[in-house]
């Protein structure tokens, strides 16, 4: 918390997080326009953008939807698989015999007893 205008009100930070996308990087130059893209945002610090793991890792304090958005309009696709302080998450993926796929992912962060449930169908 930091002491706002003549130390009469706080003022709350927004708070870091590390927030982590599987993105579907085939070769170093997708890697390349996405770094370009979150290197032009400054509330951005990148952390790891990794082509065989397929995943770009960054510390932001913005909601990680606006992080996706940005990466998406690279033209390549991103799922968030974690976010928090702490990233804690896990995924779950199940497909019917028709190859219906439904993915959930379970995100947690520690400070705060929070879990998060998003899936698409």
């Amino acid at each position: 918390m930091v002491l706002g205008v003549c130390g009469l009100a706080p003022v709350l930070q927004p708070r870091l997080a590390t927030v982590e996308f599987d993105v579907n990087l085939s070769c170093k130059g997708c890697a390349s326009s996405v770094e370009k893209v979150l290197t032009g945002i400054p509330e951005v610090k990148i952390i790891d953008i990794d082509v065989e793991k397929q995943s770009v890792v960054v510390e932001s304090s913005l909601p990680s939807q606006r992080i996706k958005e940005a990466i998406e309009s690279t033209g390549k696709r991103a799922v968030l698989k974690g976010f928090g302080t702490k990233v804690e998450s896990a995924v779950a993926e199940l497909k019917g015999e028709n190859g219906y796929l439904v993915s959930s992912r379970f995100h947690q962060t520690t400070d705060k007893d929070v879990c998060i449930i998003d899936g698409t169908p």
